[in-house]
């Protein structure tokens, strides 16, 4: 029987999810994951040992450092990485295996040259990248292209303390699907000047308004409130359409 070999990169609270899903996948797998923190790879154990098991029983070696796999050959890495890291990560895994296809998290890179080279890496070895954008993936969201049909739209996101910057990425990558439109521009001089300490430990977050104003007439609105406890609410307004999402209560 032959096997897809897949590696994850970083098995913490986003890494261990993916495991989960990765468990779930019908098709025959090899399935490597490297953390250097125990604990991360303890909970990893724990999540996939707990997640529900597909056709397939795919074997699964747990290991701290990625110098313990070498001339391998990879279907599909998965970095689930901090972004301070991601780019160091990338060079090593290339610089002793082969990887076709990778899926990256979210923020990719901290430094603006990180992009270049690491799409540089990706061309000289032909390998497919995606970044986990997973909006445009989910059944509801997903709907509401037919819905919204191209049309120009008014995108506006409130809530509570829910980590501004880091869910930018995914409205705004919703926004280029729902509308068919990538070329916009960004206005921050709405975001509160104080920076925040993040959920993960060393990284900043902001708060305030973030504003996006597409080349079809769509303008996005984020509100982020540093204090409170409001749920996040997400609009999305056509001449035709209106669509309400309650995510913390899951209803829409």
């Amino acid at each position: 029987m032959i096997r897809y070999r897949v590696l994850l990169v970083g098995a913490g609270q986003l890494g261990s999810r993916h495991l989960q899903g990765v468990k779930q996948v019908g098709l025959p797998l090899s399935i490597n994951v490297i953390d250097p923190n125990p604990d991360s790879l303890e909970l990893a154990k724990q999540r996939y040992e707990e997640s529900f098991n597909s056709s397939f029983e795919h074997p699964i070696e747990f290991f701290h450092n990625l110098q313990s796999l070498k001339n391998k050959e990879f279907d599909l890495a998965i970095i689930a990485t901090n972004s301070d890291v991601r780019r160091r990560v990338l060079e090593d895994l290339f610089r002793q295996n082969t990887v076709k296809s990778v899926i990256l998290e979210k923020l990719l890179f901290q430094r603006r040259e990180d992009f270049s080279v690491i799409n540089e890496i990706f061309s000289k070895y032909n390998t497919r990248a995606w970044v986990n954008c997973s909006m445009r993936s989910m059944p509801f969201y997903q709907k509401l292209k037919e819905i919204f049909n191209l049309s120009v739209i008014r995108y506006a996101v409130s809530g509570s303390r829910f980590g501004l910057v880091t869910n930018l990425i995914h409205y705004i990558d919703h926004m280029i699907f729902l509308t068919g439109c990538s070329d916009f521009i960004v206005d921050p001089t709405h975001l509160d000047t104080k920076l925040i300490a993040s959920k993960r430990k060393g990284f900043l977050e902001m708060n305030g308004n973030f504003h996006v104003y597409f080349k079809n007439g769509s303008t996005g609105i984020f509100t982020c409130y540093p204090e409170g406890d409001l749920p996040i609410l997400v609009e999305v307004i056509s001449k035709d359409a209106r669509s309400i999402s309650r995510e913390w209560e899951k209803k829409a």
